[in-house]
């Protein structure tokens, strides 16, 4: 249930979870037709499918666990699993190019990274992520989008899609996606539209996408009803401004990864992204579009998320994720 996409986002042959064409031909013809049998789900009757996309901070094997995690939550839940898995382990790329640029600045505090939490030493982290990182994070939005938009024609997630396409009629598309899993199922999901498909459901976890890309590729579906209903999950700003999580770790940066994003990896600084309160508050829930709902941590009991790196493994956000699959109701507020 794996499909595992890495340069130019074309199929990856390599790694724990190597993909090859046939995998997706297995997938497509024999994998999700033994689950609808299985089920005992009609040939003619809506089979609802999932495809997760994971976040940038996820090495390989973390990537093993959380496939393993979602694929067996959509499987009890009668939910056909696809996992893509897109080699986009970002926060070891940043850490080794910071810790170069200090080194050469002579600037690595003997306490280590962790000790300095200050307001100054977040923004100097920004102030050189944004020297040495930018190009990284430019060029992982763009395995996102090449997985559908390879000019090739070998985009991992285009090839599922066209393989899948001959079953759409049956199948109910739900697209799940954390942090810059978001940027991959914004493009999907605009691609899908064009090739007649409707999605059934989008949810969004923390996602690093801008709100930019919320509006070329996501709104306009779901004012025409090509996507039927969209979810947002995401951290109240004072959470995010004082994470303490993975970040905190490995660059001794306190503020969350969409921080980052927004002040130092995009085109430039104070960049609106989707999943920060402070600008979805602003930009996108006034405009009260339809079928949007949207989960506060830790304000909703929708979510019991802590910190931008668990919103995808907390066991609140996950069954709510299933709820909207299932188009059953999500807790408020």
């Amino acid at each position: 249930y794996v499909v595992n996409t890495g340069r130019n986002g074309e199929l990856s042959p390599a790694g724990e979870f190597h993909t090859t064409y046939q995998d997706l031909e297995e997938l497509a013809s024999h994998l999700l037709p033994a689950k609808r049998a299985e089920w005992n789900i009609p040939s003619g009757a809506p089979i609802d499918v999932a495809i997760y996309a994971h976040g940038g901070l996820v090495d390989e094997q973390g990537a093993g666990e959380s496939a393993q995690e979602w694929v067996k939550l959509f499987t009890d839940a009668r939910v056909f699993p696809i996992y893509l898995s897109w080699e986009s382990d970002l926060l070891s790329i940043l850490n080794d190019r910071v810790q170069n640029e200090l080194k050469r600045r002579g600037e690595i505090p003997t306490g280590g990274l962790v000790t300095m939490l200050d307001d100054a030493w977040r923004d100097r982290v920004e102030g050189i992520v944004r020297v040495v990182g930018r190009s990284v994070w430019q060029a992982m939005k763009d395995k996102g989008r090449l997985i559908t938009y390879n000019t090739a024609g070998r985009g991992g997630g285009m090839q599922l899609m066209e393989l899948l396409a001959p079953q759409k009629d049956t199948i109910r598309l739900h697209l799940v996606g954390h942090s810059a899993g978001a940027i991959v199922h914004a493009y999907l999901a605009d691609w899908l539209v064009t090739q007649g498909w409707n999605i059934a459901s989008a949810s969004f976890l923390a996602p690093a996408a801008t709100v930019e890309l919320f509006d070329s590729r996501i709104q306009p579906h779901l004012q025409s009803g090509k996507l039927g209903r969209y979810a947002q999950f995401h951290l109240q700003d004072a959470l995010e401004r004082a994470e303490g999580g993975a970040m905190r770790l490995v660059l001794g940066y306190r503020r969350s990864l969409l921080y980052l994003v927004s002040n130092a990896l995009e085109e430039r600084a104070h960049m609106p992204v989707l999943g920060m309160a402070e600008f979805f508050d602003a930009t996108v829930a006034p405009r009260n579009l339809p079928h949007l709902q949207y989960r506060v941590a830790p304000s909703s009991s929708a979510t019991g998320a802590t910190k931008h790196g668990n919103v995808d493994d907390d066991t609140r956000t996950q069954a709510s994720v299933l709820a909207h699959i299932l188009g059953q109701s999500i807790p408020l507020p």
